[in-house]
């Protein structure tokens, strides 16, 4: 079962056997759980922290049932290894790289509309590639690069843009020497914000999904780890 330094494991996990039904774990009893797991922790294997570690135990054969990543579990398929994922009573991640991992899973929604379109005979690698990650941290940090500008763009005095107008600028000329010197500031903000939040992520992100691909994926923030 997954645990966060062996200080945090899943709670849900750990209720549902005491008896509390799915529909009733929110807020999560943090008295109750504890409890809950000193009854079942003698039947745990290991408390894993990283994702690679419950696809590997079952590789290995060592357990039989786990909580795991559904990514993880995807690569483990395609390598041909006898495991199924269970969706019932299961936890959806509800950040940005679960929204993708739903998309682009081998029983995703898109191969299974690539599927039924009848453009592919089978499932197709979408997941844990450097196109799918790259898609995710765009979805990702966008919002980090549009809100400041959004913000320079709003206090930019309309009058400035008509006045521009009537000294015969074109829209793009009034964009080249109006609004992009005037929203500047707020730009180069934003590229300093998508690069210090991307850092983590990129490293994260990548460094995961191009050692489940079998790719070695080099990032700046990979580069920055390793100096």
């Amino acid at each position: 079962m997954y645990s966060i330094a062996d200080v945090a494991p899943e709670m849900e996990f750990a209720l549902m056997p005491a008896g509390v039904p799915p529909e009733k774990l929110y807020p999560l009893d943090v008295d109750k759980a504890p409890a809950s797991y000193d009854k079942i922790k003698k039947s745990v294997v290991k408390w894993w922290q990283t994702g690679v570690q419950p696809t590997q135990m079952l590789s290995d054969r060592e357990i039989v049932m786990t909580t795991v990543w559904n990514a993880r579990m995807t690569t483990l398929q395609e390598q041909g290894v006898p495991a199924a994922i269970s969706w019932n009573q299961g936890l959806s991640n509800s950040d940005a790289w679960g929204s993708w991992m739903v998309l682009l899973g081998r029983h995703g929604i898109m191969n299974e509309a690539l599927l039924a379109m009848h453009l592919i005979t089978q499932p197709i690698r979408l997941l844990n590639t450097t196109l799918a990650t790259e898609i995710a941290m765009i979805h990702i940090l966008l919002p980090h690069m549009i809100l400041p500008i959004a913000n320079a763009l709003r206090q930019i005095d309309p009058s400035l843009r008509r006045a521009a107008s009537v000294l015969g600028a074109t829209p793009l000329g009034t964009f080249w020497q109006v609004i992009l010197p005037l929203s500047m500031l707020d730009v180069a903000a934003g590229v300093v914000l998508v690069f210090v939040v991307s850092i983590p992520r990129q490293s994260r992100g990548f460094r995961n999904w191009a050692a489940q691909s079998g790719r070695g994926t080099l990032t700046r923030p990979l580069i920055l780890l390793a100096a």
